[in-house]
């Protein structure tokens, strides 16, 4: 089962935003941001953003034709809002690409794996 993308959450006391838009209203959300420069904030190949700024992932839903790409797509992100929240954004100190998808796969993986429930 493809697990749900939660409107919101919260890490290290910041409350996180999901969306799901198409990447013209990504690009109109930066360009009318008082903000002038979010450097954290990169559009991934038409599949998804996370914004350490805005603390707001954005997901294209579909793009590929699948919502479970959509659904990888918003783990990624959320991997970078992660290593955001360990306070990983400097130039020497981030993760790299390789690494934050390897996380959002992970995640996808445990999220879809999980069975049963332990009794405590």
């Amino acid at each position: 089962m493809i697990p749900v993308i939660p409107k919101t959450y919260e890490l290290m006391g910041r409350q996180w935003t999901n969306k799901a838009v198409t990447p013209e209203e990504y690009l109109a959300t930066i360009e009318s941001s008082p903000i002038p420069d979010d450097s954290e904030a990169q559009w991934h190949a038409d599949s998804g953003c996370c914004s350490l700024v805005f603390a707001t992932n954005w997901v294209v839903p579909k793009k590929w034709g699948s919502p479970e790409f959509t659904t990888l797509s918003y783990f990624h992100e959320l991997a970078h809002s992660l290593c955001f929240s360990m306070g990983r954004v400097e130039d020497g100190d981030h993760f790299t690409e390789r690494e934050i998808e390897l996380l959002g796969q992970l995640l996808y993986q445990y999220e879809t794996s999980k069975k049963g429930e332990v009794k405590v």
